[in-house]
């Protein structure tokens, strides 16, 4: 299971608040995306999440 990247104010649904993205941008002409990812979160397993481990790659 995935943790949310961003979540939304239920008393504003248009409002984005960052939650593991802590910053992000998106270009529509590209279609490419770049993350910043916020500090602390872990894994189920302890392992810290981070970019690797997001993408589903392994650091080893």
């Amino acid at each position: 299971m995935y943790p949310y990247p961003t979540v939304r104010d239920p008393a504003d649904v248009e409002n984005t608040h960052p939650y593991v993205f802590n910053d992000w941008s998106f270009d529509p002409d590209s279609l490419t995306g770049e993350v910043t990812l916020t500090e602390g979160f872990q894994w189920s397993d302890g392992e810290p999440l981070d970019a690797e481990g997001w993408r589903g790659g392994s650091s080893t």
